[in-house]
């Protein structure tokens, strides 16, 4: 179970944790998924089916230690508990407000991002190694995040926990601009053209 400090009230109407792809079954448009789980579940196919449903307007919250269910390589991050703005998001509205964020013990990152994505967050010493990154495709986005901080912590996590520790440095703020962006992602989406 995750803690109520890694989903906030305003996503709670519109969100779903999503481990297996079939728990994408019967979630409609102007949606929120978390995918999260075993990367290994997530087929080729499986992806190209949560790109489609982004790509109409929706938002997917990936972890980043998902990534390479999709070919792109990542790691837990050693002894790399903070994580920066990358220098080309410093504008981005999801860094308004936000210099650094910790993880409890290292956060995972991600050596390459897909074409068209862009950095947002990176480890501290280390900004090729990208810990949050934003990849829009058509009317929505794909964010790549850390793993949301849960209840209970086993004893087999302690080295590679990894979540944004809320309660440090600008956590919470950082989470507060995510729901946001990803809420103004799906109301643009909605929105009548004209």
């Amino acid at each position: 179970d995750l803690a109520p400090s890694q989903v906030g009230e305003q996503v709670r109407p519109v969100i779903h944790l999503i481990g297996r792809p079939e728990g994408m079954r019967g979630i409609g448009d102007g949606q929120i998924v978390w995918i999260m789980g075993d990367p290994q579940t997530w087929t080729a196919s499986a992806i190209d089916d949560v790109k489609k449903w982004v790509a109409k307007g929706n938002v997917c919250w990936f972890d980043v230690r998902l990534a390479q269910s999709i070919g792109i390589e990542c790691s837990d991050g050693a002894s790399m508990p903070t994580a920066v703005v990358a220098q080309s998001a410093k504008e981005h509205d999801l860094v308004a407000g936000v210099s650094r964020v910790t993880a409890p013990d290292a956060f995972p990152y991600m050596r390459e991002l897909p074409s068209g994505a862009k950095p947002i967050l990176v480890v501290a010493n280390k900004p090729e190694h990208v810990v949050l990154a934003v990849w829009e495709l058509g009317k929505g986005a794909i964010l790549f995040r850390p793993p949301g901080k849960i209840e209970k912590v086993l004893w087999p996590m302690i080295g590679k926990r990894g979540w944004i520790e809320t309660d440090q440095a600008d956590g919470a703020k950082l989470l507060s601009n995510l729901e946001l962006f990803s809420l103004e992602m799906i109301r643009k989406a909605a929105a009548p053209e004209g």
